[in-house]
Parts: structure tokens; C-alpha cells; sequence
């Protein structure tokens, strides 16, 4: 699954009560999402709001820092380590807690991949 690539910036727009996730794109801008405030009061904050718009904003960034990440932490752990924690099967990541296992389930939501 290929994404919009980054940055993703965001932009409230006061009178409409929401918030625009676009990418510039020449003199114009791509729209990518839009975070209302149509639920504050509904079980969201008006900081949570400001936050979901910040945290999609980033999106991408945060994408290519856990493939970075990722991969920075296996070339540091010893490939027995990882085998004795279910690293390299697939079938296991569901169920290991560790690092390793966490930004390949992550990376794979992120992807469309589960």
C-alpha cells in the first residue's frame, strides 16, 4: 500500500472548526484528511482534538522513523538473542512484547498489512 508521501502539515481553519491535513504539491496542496471538532464533548477532548490533528500531521515521519528504528535495533541485538525471542516468526509477532515485535506491528498497521 503506498501512501501520500510527507511532509503532511496541518492547518485549523477557525471558521469552518476544523483542521486540514494536506501536502504541498506545486502552488497547491493535496488533501489528505480533515479532524473536526464535531466530537469535542462526545468523548474528545479539545486537546485531544489539537493532538489527533498533530498526530496525523506527523504520520509519515513517524512511518520512515520506525523502519529506521527498526532496523538500527537489529543490527544491534545478536541474531541468537532474537531467535529466542520469537523474532523471526512471523506467526509469533502477535504475541511478543518486545521492541523488535512492536514497530513490526506498527510498521504493518501503517502499511495495510493487518
Amino acid at each position: 500500500m503506498k501512501y501520500t508521501p510527507g511532509p503532511w502539515n496541518k492547518t485549523e481553519d477557525k471558521l469552518t472548526q476544523q483542521y486540514y491535513i494536506a501536502r504541498p504539491y506545486g502552488k497547491s496542496v493535496l488533501h489528505i484528511a480533515n479532524v473536526t471538532k464535531e466530537d469535542i464533548g462526545y468523548g474528545i477532548s479539545e486537546e485531544e482534538y489539537h493532538a489527533n490533528a498533530s498526530l496525523i500531521a506527523a504520520a509519515p515521519e513517524l512511518l520512515e522513523a520506525c523502519k529506521e528504528a527498526l532496523e538500527a535495533l537489529h543490527n544491534l541485538m545478536p541474531d541468537e538473542r532474537m531467535k529466542k525471542a520469537n523474532c523471526w516468526n512471523p506467526s509469533e509477532y502477535e504475541k511478543c512484547s518486545c521492541t523488535s515485535c512492536k514497530l513490526k506491528r506498527v510498521i504493518a498497521k501503517a502499511e495495510g498489512r493487518v
